[in-house]
């Protein structure tokens, strides 16, 4: 029952007539033969850390306002909607503080010297400590049910409860969290502190000195005046230290769970674990049909690829004045710790003016930076200074999800999952070519620094993954038991964690589709199926819209020009564009359903020639290369160039052929008929690719 209703989560400051938590709080000096002093100060204190008077709505019912005469016969089967949240009512502000601790100093009035009036001492020491306990409570959805017109029954529902403490008041924040070397363990998140002190100290010294004298007269023979001598000298003595610490804690709800009821089924999503870093949640647990507990999973990327991770961890991470040479620096130990490839740098000669740099490269000791043209530093001395990290902060995007009937925190530090029903895979990579058109020269290649032109730093989908095996199969009652049935049978996780350290092993993993090239926007350019079959690309209006999108052809096997693209024609790799030679000219004086066409002279006609077979495009700063024998079998394959060891990516695209290596990992052998494409990744991310033609 009820209707719309609202709350304040406080009240204004200004006036505050209606703010009950407003009075008085005295403090009386009792004196003797004197009127008394009273004083007082008005609660609550530390307000200003209170929350701000924000007017939320606890119930809220929205329904057809149209008389049921008049609405046609659907509106009479809508009903109405109720929306409960929660409020400063359920979740209050928290006020607490500690009894005044007061260390008072002063001599006993019967001391002789202060009778006399020489030394007076009075010292005070007063401390207090005060806590204000806000919560973000205010306004959160708490149940939100729809019902049929004139029934009170839901049709639907569903609910939200947050972790409490035991008082059933206030908020708990104690959960089971992930750490990102795969330790389990229970701790607190979702809670924030603030500190504020107030010292203060009074003090003063007076010392007064001189000398009285005394005369008396005495008579003898004659008046005889007698003069004593009094000295005087008086030393007071007077502190005060107050000392005040406030203490802010903002609490964040934790949703343990979700209920959701519809036409009398209830389901139960309970949240499991949260990441111990950004407090997503990664383990929920929902009750299937039959009431068993079904486990999600939910693996942060960031875990094994660092550039992925959190940037607070080293920016603002500073050397001081350090000579580079070539652009390479030897720093102290554990330079990896402190850099990361793609770090944006101030650099700071002597008495110069800053300068951006990037991080190309880091081992444990060295560093090497090079300039927005993509060359080295030029040597000198340094003070370095990370401005943005090349950790991207994408802790929100998974590598892996996995579900499964038991619970996968009870062996993850093991790796041992079991009773899985199904999972998924993806890799990640921040070496693209990125769009090959003007890559070389041309006035759209002003630099070769891959952090610019987008070919480095940008994490993107490569790959994913799947696991083949075989799943249970069973009866129950000459039934298929659907309770138990489809778990693999044997199951090797993709991401490893070993010693705190999570590892790839791709043993037993099929891609099922991988990613070959983006666009300097993140458009995809070309993929691969499973079967290595290509699907492509191409986009116009500066790349902003797609021009054609080809399946079974490769990104270099396939374009259109609409002439509309106002690219230069001085690129290193148009693609595929007609370019003016001769007659023939790009002219807006005829178009067809654009604003351009080309201009074709009868006796000059125009020729576009694409060699489909070439390579694609190289990573920018690769050396390496690869030679391969055409038309015989065994066919070699050999790789020249690069850092070792090298990762040969066979593909077949005809025939029948095997694949073995030889020349410690520098030669990968092919026999039988048919052509393939390899492509060949070195240590350092260069990747070079080439077409086979293989004839016995």
């Amino acid at each position: 029952g009820g209707g719309t209703s609202g709350e304040a989560a406080y009240e204004p400051m200004i006036g505050a007539d209606e703010n009950c938590l407003r009075h008085p709080v005295y403090s009386d000096i009792n004196k003797v033969l004197t009127p008394d002093q009273r004083f007082y100060q008005e609660e609550p204190f530390a307000e200003s850390l209170y929350p701000s008077p924000v007017v939320g709505y606890r119930r809220v019912v929205v329904e057809d306002f149209l008389p049921l005469d008049n609405a046609p016969p659907t509106a009479q089967l809508t009903g109405h909607t109720v929306s409960e949240f929660y409020t400063a009512k359920d979740f209050p502000v928290r006020a607490e503080r500690t009894p005044i601790n007061e260390q008072h100093y002063k001599p006993a009035g019967f001391n002789l010297l202060s009778l006399l009036g020489f030394k007076t001492v009075d010292n005070m020491h007063v401390s207090q400590g005060m806590s204000v306990e806000v919560n973000d409570m205010h306004g959160k959805p708490r149940r939100t049910a729809v019902y049929p017109q004139g029934s009170a029954d839901a049709i639907s529902s569903e609910e939200y409860h947050y972790a409490k403490q035991s008082d059933g008041v206030h908020l708990s924040n104690s959960a089971r969290v992930i750490e990102t070397d795969g330790t389990v363990h229970t701790a607190e998140i979702g809670r924030h502190y603030e500190f504020l002190a107030d010292l203060r100290e009074y003090g003063s010294d007076a010392t007064s000195s001189g000398m009285a004298m005394n005369t008396d007269v005495i008579m003898l023979l004659f008046p005889a005046p007698v003069m004593v001598p009094f000295p005087k000298f008086s030393s007071e003595r007077t502190r005060f230290k107050s000392a005040n610490f406030v203490k802010k804690i903002q609490r964040f709800g934790l949703l343990t769970d979700i209920v959701k009821t519809e036409n009398g089924r209830t389901t139960t999503t309970e949240n499991v674990a949260y990441d111990a870093i950004t407090g997503n949640v990664l383990v929920t647990k929902v009750q299937n049909d039959f009431n068993d507990p079904i486990y999600s999973m939910t693996f942060p990327a960031y875990w094994y690829y660092d550039g992925m991770g959190p940037g607070y961890r080293n920016v603002g991470v500073s050397l001081s004045a350090t000579s580079f040479v070539g652009g390479v620096a030897v720093v102290a130990a554990n330079a990896d710790k402190k850099f990361v490839v793609g770090d944006e740098v101030s650099c700071t000669p002597s008495g110069g003016i800053p300068t951006k740099a990037w991080v190309d490269a880091v081992t444990s000791t060295t560093i090497r930076l090079i300039n927005s043209a993509g060359e080295p530093i030029a040597d000198g001395s340094y003070q370095v200074r990370v401005m943005r990290s090349g950790r991207r902060n994408m802790q929100a995007v998974p590598m892996a999800a996995l579900t499964s009937l038991t619970d996968p925190l009870t062996n993850l530090s093991a790796n041992a999952y079991s009773g899985i029903l199904n999972v998924q895979v993806t890799e990640f990579n921040d070496v693209w070519r990125t769009a090959c058109e003007c890559m070389t020269t041309g006035q759209l290649q002003p630099t070769t620094n891959g952090f610019i032109l987008g070919t480095r730093g940008n994490w993107r989908l490569h790959k994913e993954r799947a696991w083949l095996a075989e799943r249970t199969r069973s009866t129950e009652n000459r039934n298929s038991n659907i309770r138990r049935d489809g778990i693999f049978t044997v199951f090797d996780p993709f991401y490893k964690v070993v010693n705190g350290d999570w590892t790839a092993d791709e043993t037993g993993w099929v891609t099922t589709r991988e990613v070959v090239d983006y666009s300097i926007r993140g458009q995809e350019l070309e993929n691969l199926d499973a079967l290595g079959i290509a699907s492509s690309a191409t986009f116009g209006r500066r790349g902003t819209l797609p021009k054609s999108i080809a399946k079974n052809a490769m990104y270099r096997e396939q374009g259109f020009d609409d002439f509309e693209d106002p690219v230069p024609f001085d690129c290193g790799d148009l693609h595929f564009r007609f370019k003016p030679s001769g007659g023939t000219q790009i002219t807006e004086q005829f178009a067809h359903t654009g604003r351009r066409s080309l201009r074709v002279p009868s006796d000059t006609p125009a020729m576009l020639e694409v060699v489909l077979t070439q390579p694609p495009c190289p990573y920018r700063g690769c050396t390496m290369a690869l030679s391969a024998q055409q038309g015989v079998s065994p066919s070699q394959t050999q790789v020249s160039g690069g850092v070792a060891p090298y990762l040969f990516e066979p593909i077949t695209l005809s025939g029948s052929l095997s694949y073995s290596s030889a020349g410690a990992g520098t030669i990968l052998v092919a026999a039988g008929d048919g052509s393939y494409q390899v492509t060949v990744t070195d240590a350092t991310g260069c990747q070079a690719t080439t077409i086979v033609n293989v004839k016995q």
